[in-house]
């Protein structure tokens, strides 16, 4: 069985690339001898040579926090906690925890006497307050 590429005698046509396109010798001369024109023969070919790639230029990379957009306030870094804002955090939790041990301690007669049970309320509220301000703490 011939291949599809072949000619009917079994050979195989003589293939071409010029100019980026596939030709063979067959249909150079079935051409020529409708146009009445001298067939391009390998000495008649030039050759184009490649073209140059040019290289794309590297885009600089931007930081995000100096990139303008919609989403300027997104894209920059929390400011930082100012320097009592720790202290003032451990501080609370402290105090309420030191609030509440002294209630117990005590069997309610410290820190302040006339609040009864509400005292172990005003601990938890240091120690809540505490805890509060570690969901801000950067």
């Amino acid at each position: 069985m011939a291949r599809p590429d072949s000619s009917p005698n079994g050979e195989t046509p003589d293939v071409e690339l010029t100019d980026g396109k596939v030709t063979n010798d067959s249909t150079e001369l079935a051409g020529a001898a409708a146009t009445g024109a001298e067939p391009a023969g390998p000495e008649k070919v030039a050759a184009v040579p490649p073209k140059a790639r040019k290289h794309k230029e590297k885009k600089k990379r931007v930081p995000r926090s100096q990139r303008g957009g919609l989403h300027d306030d997104i894209a920059r870094a929390p400011a930082p906690n100012p320097t009592w804002f720790v202290p003032v955090m451990c501080g609370l939790m402290i105090i309420g925890l030191f609030w509440v041990v002294i209630y117990y301690l005590s069997a309610g007669q410290w820190p302040v006497r006339a609040m009864g049970n509400w005292n172990l309320l005003a601990g938890f509220a240091f120690i809540i307050s505490g805890f509060m301000m570690t969901t801000r703490w950067r």
